[in-house]
Parts: C-alpha cells; structure tokens; sequence
C-alpha cells in the first residue's frame, strides 16, 4: 500500500491540493481526513458549552477557530473563489466522488473529553491565567493613580 500524506491548512487552494494528489496517485484506493463523520453544529457547540465552566479561554479558542477560522473563512473564500478555494472537507468530497473511493474519519473524538477527562488540571489552568490577567490589570491601574 502507497500512503501519501496531503497537509495543508484547513481553508486552502482545493485544485492545488488536487493536483498534489493526482501527481501521487493514478487512482487512490481510500482517503483518511477530518470531516467525514463530524458532529452536528448543535453537537460541537454543546461539546464547547460543556467546557466552558472547566475551561473558558480554551472554549473561546476553540469557538473563534472553528466557526470563524475555518467554517466562515472557509464559506468565504469558497464563495469568492467561486470554488476554487475552500475547506479541506471539501477537497475530500471532490476527491471521494471523483474516485468512488471510502472516507475514513481520522479524528471523531468530541470536541471535549480530553478536557473532561482532566477537568481539575484545565480548570486550575485556566484560573491561573484568568487570575494572573486580573492581578496585572489591578497592578497597573493602582500604578497608574
């Protein structure tokens, strides 16, 4: 079995992408990405929703780079584009059509479990910076009086 590893940003040139590939492969047998059995955006902002009390400046990353970062950005450049740029979910579907090929999930834990599964850890993180940002905050205004 050949294996090629096509890596890229998640928003990219999807004719590049697929260009790289075909000088790889005449015919791929099977396609492993991210995407294929995605969670609903109900599931994902639930996910989010969960680790927010645990986690909250993890949370606002996670929501700014999946809904803005990637789904937005990607909507975008693939509207502007007229196609030609876009999500890397979307050069897997070119592809897994265009070869009638499978799309293996490589990535379908939710969003969440490492979080919850080390909630003490990430909560205590995440209240050292929060707290730490406040006692700068505080420290520079009572310099400033």
């Amino acid at each position: 079995m050949e294996v090629w590893i096509s890596s890229g940003t998640h928003v990219d040139s999807i004719a590049e992408r697929e260009n790289e590939i075909k000088k790889q492969f005449a015919s791929p047998d099977i396609i492993f990405g991210e995407g294929a059995e995605k969670s609903t955006a109900q599931e994902q902002l639930e996910s989010i929703l969960k680790i927010t009390p645990i986690a909250p400046l993890l949370a606002a990353a996670v929501t700014f780079h999946i809904y803005i970062s990637v789904e937005l950005r990607g909507w975008i450049k693939s509207k502007i584009s007229d196609g030609k740029s876009g999500r890397d979910t979307e050069i897997i579907q070119n592809i897994v059509s265009r070869y009638n090929i499978e799309w293996h999930e490589i990535d379908n834990e939710p969003l969440g479990k490492y979080i919850y599964t080390n909630s003490i850890t990430w909560g205590i993180l995440n209240s050292l910076v929060v707290h730490s940002g406040s006692r700068d905050q505080l420290l520079t205004r009572s310099s400033q009086n």
